[in-house]
């Protein structure tokens, strides 16, 4: 599509450092690489090419390697990926949903979706790749406690009429050192982190954390007292002001982290910055 620049992994040759087994290129929404590396990580490019700017992404597992994938469908915008774990080899595949209801997204990996005329709090017959592990689970449209998978059944104190149950999908996303103008370039300068405003779209959960201090906020949770798990979640869109006033940093960088069963995107970050000269 016109992309004309240097290399596109030479400011990340570092996640490439291994060598490349796999990947295929997806073209719908959004042009995007996906790469498997010879010592089983997935990693994905994506190219813009409205602004000419590309991204790269490290899409992490709780147990297990990525061992092949193939992009498929009628707009290559579904792709299939083979994962091996303790002995199991498995497919998924990710593919884009467009949903206003929580119940009808699949926020887990190596999920499997239960439904009932009546309401129950055993569910049986997991996936073996879930055998021994914790879950996490959306059911009724509520977020259900963290469960560990013994033969291949949970139980909940509540009963549910509708399950998606599977592994975490861990998000961590971190900031870059800005470039502030002061007296010259701030870089290399100790810096003093004010604030962090985050624009948020239909989200829920999710943690703020600073580099230095590694103080870690809560964003979007409930607490105790006020609800209860099963309670359906109300989904948050607008703009969310964290106060950090952290200590002294050169890097000012601020860490955004999510694995619950349910969306959370994060629009933009900005972050309110103190520059010390001295």
């Amino acid at each position: 599509q016109g992309y004309v620049t240097v290399d596109m992994s030479r400011n990340s040759s570092h996640l490439l450092k291994s060598g490349i087994k796999d990947f295929d290129i997806m073209l719908d929404p959004i042009p995007t690489v996906w790469i498997i590396t010879n010592d089983g990580k997935l990693l994905s490019c994506s190219y813009d090419a409205t602004t000419g700017l590309t991204g790269w992404a490290r899409h992490t597992r709780k147990s297990g390697t990525w061992s092949g994938l193939c992009v498929a469908g009628k707009d290559h915008d579904r792709l299939f990926l083979t994962i091996e774990d303790g002995g199991y080899y498995h497919s998924e595949y990710l593919d884009l949903i467009e949903t206003d209801e929580i119940e009808e997204g699949w926020y887990v990996d190596c999920g499997k979706e239960y439904t009932s005329l009546s309401a129950v709090s055993t569910f049986q017959n997991l996936p073996a790749p879930l055998e021994g592990k914790d879950i996490v689970a959306i059911g009724d449209n509520g977020l259900m406690p963290p469960k560990k998978v013994s033969s291949g059944t949970v139980t909940y104190g509540r009963a549910v009429k509708h399950l998606i149950a599977g592994l975490p999908i861990e998000t961590t996303v971190k900031t870059f050192t800005p470039e502030i103008p002061a007296n010259g370039t701030s870089q290399g300068k100790n810096r003093r982190i004010r604030s962090v405003t985050l624009k948020l779209y239909q989200s829920f959960g999710g943690f703020l954390s600073e580099e230095v201090s590694q103080s870690i906020q809560e964003l979007l949770y409930r607490r105790y007292g006020a609800t209860s798990y099963g309670a359906e979640i109300e989904l948050f869109s607008g703009d969310m002001e964290m106060k950090i006033d952290s200590r002294n940093t050169k890097s000012g960088a601020v860490k955004v982290y999510h694995d619950q069963p349910a969306p959370f995107n994060v629009l933009s970050l900005i972050t309110k910055y103190e520059i010390l000269e001295a």
